[in-house]
């Protein structure tokens, strides 16, 4: 979501979201916390949620605080729905699908 997100969340709330672990104001554990509480004060179905990082996978799991082998089994669930051979045609497959808004 570009811009101002919290605005286009209230607005129009999305399927899925795909969030940046780094962000320059708000980390994306904090953001998807509060996107949790959001939908759970609206009473709205939880959307899902990726989380992304250009980290390789033993920083990400430790930022997540889950084993290396669950970032490597979801990392290679989204290889699999995007029919992806790696994390750079997933990006791009997810850009070219809306998925993703750079």
């Amino acid at each position: 979501m570009p811009g101002d997100g919290q605005v286009r969340f209230d607005e129009d709330p999305p399927d899925a979201i795909v969030m940046d672990l780094d962000m320059p104001v708000m980390g994306g554990l904090e953001a998807a916390a509060l996107i949790r509480q959001a939908e759970a004060a609206a009473g709205r179905a939880r959307c899902a949620m990726i989380a992304m990082s250009s980290h390789d996978d033993p920083a990400i799991a430790a930022r997540l605080k889950i084993s290396r082998h669950t970032v490597k089994f979801h990392v290679a669930s989204i290889l699999t729905k995007l029919a992806a051979r790696s994390r750079t045609e997933a990006v791009t497959l997810g850009v070219r699908q809306g998925l993703i808004s750079l």
